[in-house]
């Protein structure tokens, strides 16, 4: 039976390397042929990761994942090229952030800089969507669509009296006043500090909004402020408002598509997806001379290394993490490394330990990093930012958010509604701290708010020497506040505002280089990774609906945890849900 198990294995290993040696020299799809009249269809709906690395079973099944900085990329590359006449936009529902499509907004409005058209449809759209469609020469929308422009809100949910009433209470220690994310726990209604700035968040939202419909449309502010006031509801309106250009569905878009080229009747366009496009123009290529490493670091920051939290979302895991840097400050023909963050942040020790390795990065292997921020890149995210040589990011970037919080669960009264009766045996008095059976007496209350201080000054001061500041001058923009890009600018948390493709410009000068490849790390998807990640999408999908996102995150870092201990969280307000 030994020998038969052994014999087994070595088979499975066989079997495995040998397919891992097709599948990494698998030719993968041939280029699209672009001809002249070539309209790039580029989809901008549903799913559209940030960076998915290729796993071989994708790259088998001719199925090489397109992500959101291929597309800006492709359409970079299609703007000086002859052959590609325009672009049709279609526009749905998408998981794109504001910063996300600001920066594909922008692109879009080089596209036509170049001298190119751009025609916008879609059947379903509110702000964000249209905010990405008045980059366009010309709007259209289904006869019977949805377009519904409204205005900009934000949901926060408080848990407090619920908690109360089942017994369970919540110590919390936060530094500063804006530092809201354990409000969730220990209030019933939002603070006067964290309505001021959610307040300032929506307002930059808006106006950036209301200024692009501007430049796009030339309606003047004022009254595309009334027109969302009031409401908009329905595309006839959006018509006689000069929103829309007009009515149609997509086969007659198409045909007017044909006509803009000046083609026969029967004639259609010659249409080659922007996806395609990317793939077939090596935006994704790997390089094999002088490059810049761009790593992405996408969700809650957490210790050790894990691909998924429990409910499927994103982490960034300080060991996983680690692992790409090294690999990418080892490699000779990387000369630059720009760190793509977006991240609301999480564990304030694996947010330092990370720090640490980007700081050597810079100072022991002499190698530039350049932060690019995404939608989001605040607290923890911040931290990992604050240890670049330039921070660069997005006008509508939700970052900042400079502070700690931490939080410790009781649940005796929960105990004693439930009858049940715990007892302890220890050998100090607080051997039991971290055991949520009682209270914290008000020695470890003290112990628990001055391990918190500590950690918020330390924060505060790290952030203030990596911006050149004095920590009194810092301070005050610290607080746990969050900012919108633009505003970190003017208070020095930020250096430039832009998108990924700058912070890889101002990566190459640092490193001197005037042609360079882009390596996007990690590399290459295992099997074992893929197939983890397959099991969590599955397993835990229907919570992920239905649960509220702080309370998926406070799982993750706490609850699924095996040795229970608290511990500081660099978080950002992440129970804001913006619309």
């Amino acid at each position: 039976m030994p020998l038969l198990l052994a014999g087994t294995f070595l088979i499975l290993l066989m079997v495995i390397g040998g397919a891992s040696i097709l599948l990494l020299t698998f030719p993968g799809k041939k280029p699209v042929k672009v001809k002249a009249n070539t309209v790039l269809r580029l989809n901008v709906g549903g799913l559209i990761p940030e960076y998915e690395p290729p796993s071989p079973f994708q790259a088998f099944m001719e199925k090489q994942p397109v992500h959101f900085h291929a597309l800006v990329r492709g359409i970079e590359r299609a703007a000086s090229d002859p052959k590609v006449e325009g672009i049709l936009l279609q526009l749905g529902p998408s998981n794109l952030g504001w910063a996300q499509a600001e920066e594909m907004r922008d692109v879009l409005a080089a596209f036509r800089a170049k001298g190119k058209w751009i025609v916008a449809f879609g059947e379903l759209w509110q702000e964000r969507e249209y905010y990405l469609a008045s980059a366009a020469d010309e709007i259209y929308m289904v006869p019977e669509g949805v377009l519904l422009l409204d205005g900009f809100m934000s949901r926060t949910s408080f848990y407090a009296e619920l908690l109360e009433k089942f017994g369970v209470r919540v110590h919390v220690e936060a530094f500063g006043e804006y530092k809201s994310f354990a409000d969730a726990y220990r209030r019933t209604e939002m603070s006067e500090a964290n309505r001021v700035a959610m307040t300032a968040l929506l307002e930059g939202l808006e106006s950036t909004f209301l200024d692009a419909v501007h430049d796009g449309r030339g309606i003047e502010v004022e009254d595309l402020r009334g027109m969302i006031n009031t409401g908009i509801f329905d595309p006839t309106t959006g018509v006689s408002e000069g929103l829309l250009d007009g009515l149609r569905y997509q086969d007659e878009v198409e045909a007017g598509l044909a006509e803009k080229l000046g083609l026969n009747d029967d004639a259609r366009p010659h249409f080659v997806s922007a996806g395609s496009y990317a793939l077939s123009n090596g935006v994704l290529g790997f390089g094999g001379g002088p490059s810049i490493a761009v790593i992405y670091a996408r969700g809650s920051i957490q210790s050790g290394s894990q691909r998924k939290g429990f409910f499927g979302d994103d982490v960034v895991a300080s060991a996983d993490f680690i692992r790409q840097l090294e690999a990418a400050r080892e490699n000779d023909n990387v000369k630059a490394i720009v760190l793509r963050v977006d991240s609301p942040g999480g564990s304030h020790l694996a947010s330092d330990v990370m720090w640490r390795e980007i700081q050597r990065t810079r100072t022991e292997f002499k190698k530039p990093v350049i932060a690019s921020m995404g939608t989001v890149a605040a607290s923890g995210g911040y931290y990992m930012a604050m240890a670049c040589d330039e921070i660069v990011a997005q006008p509508t970037t939700i970052t900042g958010s400079i502070g700690v919080v931490t939080m410790r669960v009781d649940f005796q009264q929960l105990y004693e509604k439930i009858l049940v009766n715990v007892e302890v045996l220890k050998t100090a008095d607080s051997a039991d701290f971290f055991d949520p059976h009682r209270p914290l007496t008000e020695a470890e209350i003290e112990g628990f708010r001055t391990r918190t201080r500590q950690a918020y000054e330390s924060f505060v001061q790290k952030a203030a020497d990596s911006r050149k500041q004095m920590f009194d001058t810092l301070e005050p923009n610290a607080r746990g506040r969050v900012w919108l890009g633009r505003d970190a600018q003017e208070r020095q948390l930020v250096d430039h505002l832009g998108g990924l493709d700058r912070a890889v410009e101002i990566a190459a000068d640092k490193a001197g280089l005037d042609s360079y490849a882009v390596i996007n790390y990690p590399l290459q998807d295992d099997y074992w990774s893929f197939l983890q990640g397959q099991g969590v999408q599955t397993r835990a999908q229907v919570f992920r609906d239905i649960l509220p996102r702080e309370v998926r995150l406070v799982w993750d870092l706490f609850a699924g945890k095996t040795d229970g201990q608290w511990q500081t969280l660099a978080l950002m307000p992440f129970q804001v849900d913006i619309q």
